[in-house]
């Protein structure tokens, strides 16, 4: 950006002392700057195309109608054009009087090209690209362009699972971390959309997480899937927010993180799972905003699946103590009761009631069971039962 300071400059050096022989040399400088400009335009955008294209493989393949869109790269393009054709016009009629107005274009054609460039050049930045989409994604949707909405959510996910393939973890974080926060912006806007609209928004960025969240189990990375399960866990206050009858999407999408993760035996991420809807539950509790916004419909999804996990947690190992398993619940039901005013109170306190009555029948037919000395509770549950003559 000092071309243009520069060249402001030496006009007012060249208003205040007369330029020797101007008229001879002022057209054939005009004609060199606006053919070399002419040249150098084309080549810098073939050369940075080409780039596009390959970040096309890496990140997303709406890369370059992402650079078509960039409205202040067309206006550098203009300030080309405009350039060249202005030293053509003086070249060809010799307008000498109007030497000072094209040295100053010369100026800011010239950080043009180099802003050009440097802006280009960030489209082969995934990360770049992720906030771009993120804005266009925010754009539709204040629009209602429900198309663009998901072509942009499609770009977002498209990245996340190319970085996946690339092992780029820090990449694939980011994505999911830009979903979560694209959807927590939405659902908290109010909008025009009906709520079916809002119902196939909700559902396409969860199904985007359960694109990256299903790669991430089957390359066992187990970071990536508990960051994806996380977000769809943290989605539930924005949507809780919005409409609580739309959490019954989030609590499907959990359910089957939670088979597809137990089935490939990552048991830290069933884990991490129960854990953050846990926190996520306390956290929803405390927040008073959310009593009046059917947070009772919420909270029944997630003592629901907190307990369909701690059964498999048992299922998987039978000498997990109980009161491990029931701890959640009676945490929960702790932060329940004071909650004198809250309408589902009741209604949450009997479920959890039935919950941890469950769990307690469960340690009382254990500790029913003699010990055998060398034989573990969890080799008698397993043992198969001989058939009787």
């Amino acid at each position: 950006m000092i071309a243009t300071p520069l060249t402001v400059l030496l006009m007012f050096i060249f208003y205040f002392f007369e330029v020797p022989q101007l008229e001879t040399y002022f057209p054939t400088a005009a004609l060199v700057a606006g053919g070399l400009f002419l040249f150098v335009t084309p080549l810098i955008r073939a050369l940075i195309s080409s780039g596009a294209q390959s970040s096309v493989v890496e990140s997303t393949s709406l890369a370059i109608r992402a650079v078509q869109r960039d409205k202040i790269l067309k206006l550098y393009t203009w300030i080309f054009a405009g350039f060249i054709l202005f030293s053509f016009a003086v070249a060809l009629f010799n307008l000498t009087a109007l030497f000072l107005l094209w040295f100053l274009w010369l100026g800011v054609a010239i950080d043009a090209a180099y802003m050009y460039t440097t802006r280009q050049q960030r489209y082969l930045d995934p990360t770049h690209l992720i906030e771009v989409f993120e804005k266009e994604a925010v754009k539709c949707f204040k629009s209602n362009d429900q198309l663009g909405l998901r072509q942009s959510v499609d770009a977002i996910a498209e990245i996340g699972l190319k970085g996946l393939f690339q092992r780029s973890v820090g990449l694939s974080l980011q994505v999911v971390e830009s979903l979560e926060k694209l959807g927590t912006e939405l659902f908290e806007q109010r909008t025009s959309l009906n709520e079916e609209s809002m119902n196939y928004l909700l559902v396409t960025l969860l199904q985007r997480l359960e694109m990256i969240y299903s790669q991430a189990v089957e390359e066992r990375l187990e970071v990536i899937a508990g960051r994806a399960s996380l977000s769809v866990v943290k989605l539930l206050e924005p949507v809780t927010k919005h409409n609580a009858e739309h959490t019954r999407i989030n609590f499907h999408f959990l359910a089957k993180f939670f088979e597809l993760a137990a089935d490939q035996e990552l048991y830290g991420v069933t884990d991490q799972l129960s854990i953050q809807l846990f926190e996520m539950g306390k956290q929803m509790l405390r927040t008073p905003e959310l009593q009046q916004k059917g947070l009772g419909i919420t909270l029944m999804g997630v003592i629901t699946h907190l307990e369909l996990m701690a059964q498999e947690a048992f299922k998987q190992d039978k000498n997990r103590p109980v009161p491990m398993l029931t701890h959640p619940f009676h945490e929960l039901k702790s932060l329940v009761e004071p909650m004198k005013g809250f309408k589902d109170r009741e209604a949450i306190l009997q479920e959890l009631d039935r919950v941890l009555a469950e769990f307690e029948a469960l340690q009382a037919v254990l500790q029913s069971v003699p010990n055998i000395p060398g034989y573990t509770q969890k080799e008698a549950a397993e043992a198969p039962v001989e058939a009787q003559p």
